[in-house]
């Protein structure tokens, strides 16, 4: 025979862990401290990524500028200001150094997701960015001229 079900409790207690499982059903993180963590990681992979680029593949060389860019990540808390700094960056680089159909379909598409990125795709998007948009042959080939 069948075993009785349990009773379903509709405590607040059942009611939020319901609503948190809703909410990572759709990508977002399950506490403050993971949303800080991919906020973090997303910024700071976009500070790695400038970190790997020589100055002369970027429009703005000066090192005033770059030191605002990693006072702006280090103060990044949302997936707002990792929107921001991303579309900043990619006007940052010079054509040179993007993949040649970077500019086209795909160009358009990562901006427009960007801008409405949310914590569970700033990081995914930013990753599109370094492996995608930049074309790192060119940047090595950049790095040879700059020494």
């Amino acid at each position: 025979s069948e075993l009785p079900r349990p009773a379903v409790k509709s405590s607040a207690n059942a009611i939020g862990r319901h609503k948190a499982a809703a909410a990572r059903a759709k990508g977002q993180p399950r506490d403050k401290r993971a949303v800080a963590g991919s906020i973090f990681t997303a910024s700071h992979l976009l500070m790695d990524i400038s970190d790997r680029l020589p100055y002369r593949s970027v429009r703005s060389p000066s090192s005033k500028v770059w030191k605002k860019f990693a006072r702006s990540v280090d103060k990044c808390s949302s997936p707002a200001d990792v929107s921001s700094l991303g579309l900043w960056f990619l006007q940052q680089l010079k054509r040179e150094v993007l993949q040649s159909d970077w500019g086209d379909k795909k160009e358009v598409i990562w901006m427009e997701e960007i801008k409405k990125c949310t914590v569970g795709t700033c990081l995914r998007l930013v990753r599109v960015l370094e492996k995608e948009a930049i074309d790192w042959g060119r940047v090595a080939s950049a790095w040879v001229l700059e020494r």
